[in-house]
């Protein structure tokens, strides 16, 4: 897919989890799992101590965690749980994999994280999966063939009501897009469709219902190759923490 969408995305479509349908080159229109790369940007690993109280070392291999194939949107609407009082914005490049396991295409993405939460499952020691990978929390701009391009020659940006919050070159990564892949295909069972979100630089912060988030991926020449344009709204179907134990039955 080579042309751009004009201040939007691609229209939403169902997922289809593992069911995989290939394209021009190992394209694939299919979304798999999505694996999320941590502390992959160094100035972003600097305010680390200040958004959740943890030391800011560098790491010596990817920091991997993942959301589910679900959490993918694509559409003008950014939904965030009521449930959450702090949910943060962290921009990133995602690549998706084509049928030889090889980066095929990529878009510019939005790896929502409910802030309050993951620092409360954090300093219980659980898991911090319902953080990162509830309904709605991997938005996605419209994706575009890497046939010819270099991912790691582009710049990544978000803006919040049309005030610049996060860019960054994606040449700055610590552990470049290859190196993530060669060490995902040792650890786990990648399958053409998967989704790699690289990392986020710094300036990660709060977003609100009513705010308009702008996110995209450039080349050099500051052509835009992926954007997503979204207007943040609660989600209606959410609750508080502990409301679903008024609906079991």
């Amino acid at each position: 897919m080579r042309h751009l969408c004009h201040r939007g995305v691609l229209p939403s479509r169902q997922i289809v989890v593992r069911s995989v349908v290939s394209g021009h080159k190992g394209y694939m229109t299919a979304d798999g799992s999505i694996y999320c790369v941590g502390r992959n940007y160094v100035d972003h690993i600097k305010e680390l101590p200040s958004l959740l109280s943890i030391p800011d070392e560098l790491p010596t291999s990817p920091m991997i965690f993942m959301k589910g194939p679900g959490t993918i949107v694509r559409g003008a609407q950014l939904l965030i749980p009521k449930w959450s009082s702090n949910v943060q914005h962290e921009v990133e490049l995602a690549v998706q994999l084509g049928s030889d396991l090889q980066p095929s295409a990529a878009a510019i993405s939005i790896d929502l994280t409910a802030r309050d939460v993951q620092a409360d499952l954090k300093r219980l020691g659980h898991p911090w999966a319902l953080s990162k990978s509830f309904k709605g929390s991997c938005p996605l701009g419209n994706s575009f063939s890497l046939d010819t391009i270099d991912p790691q020659q582009l710049t990544i940006s978000l803006s919040v009501n049309g005030a610049m919050r996060q860019q960054v070159d994606t040449l700055k990564m610590i552990f470049k897009i290859s190196e993530i892949l060669s060490y995902l295909k040792y650890r786990f069972p990648l399958q053409p469709g998967d989704w790699i979100l690289t990392g986020t630089p710094e300036g990660v912060a709060a977003i609100k219902e009513g705010d308009i988030v702008t996110a995209s991926a450039s080349d050099r020449n500051g052509v835009i190759l992926s954007e997503g344009r979204w207007k943040v709204e609660l989600d209606p179907e959410s609750g508080s923490v502990d409301e679903w134990r008024d609906n079991v039955k």
